[in-house]
């Protein structure tokens, strides 16, 4: 009988000491399994904030495209503008000096002698005539940087 209890005894101290084996195992496994758990949660929110970043950084970048085109429009418009204006006065200066080069032509047919208003009209037209030059070539620069 006593061996029998011994059997029973060295039986169930196995058992206990298998089962504390197997629970250490479990309780090891299971914190590696946490920590891999953590390792997980951890690179997902990393890479969850780096998208964000990212998202944040083309978001600014088409932004920033956009207010870029927004000013290449706004210059473009600007040049379109002066062009015109300066189309204007071109036109308008060859209409002033087609008009002084008529009056000249009038005055030196009558031969009156009225040798001051010549002058005075081949001056205007030098004026008029350099004027117009300048603002044919400010207006093909602009035109050029259009």
């Amino acid at each position: 009988m006593k061996r029998h209890q011994a059997g029973i005894k060295a039986t169930l101290a196995l058992v206990i000491s298998t089962m504390g084996a197997s629970v250490f195992i479990s309780g090891c496994a299971a914190d590696r399994y946490i920590t891999r758990e953590k390792q997980r949660q951890a690179a997902l929110e990393s890479a969850y904030q780096r998208a964000l970043e990212e998202k944040g950084a083309v978001e600014a970048e088409r932004i920033q495209m956009e207010e870029t085109k927004a000013d290449q429009q706004a210059e473009q418009r600007r040049l379109r503008t002066e062009i015109a204006q300066l189309e204007n006065d071109v036109r308008r200066l060859d209409a002033r000096e087609e008009t002084l080069r008529t009056e000249l032509q009038h005055l030196r047919r009558q031969e009156t002698g009225k040798t001051a208003k010549i002058l005075e009209l081949e001056r205007e037209i030098a004026d008029v005539q350099q004027t117009n030059r300048q603002k044919q070539r400010k207006l093909d620069t602009l035109r050029g940087n259009l």
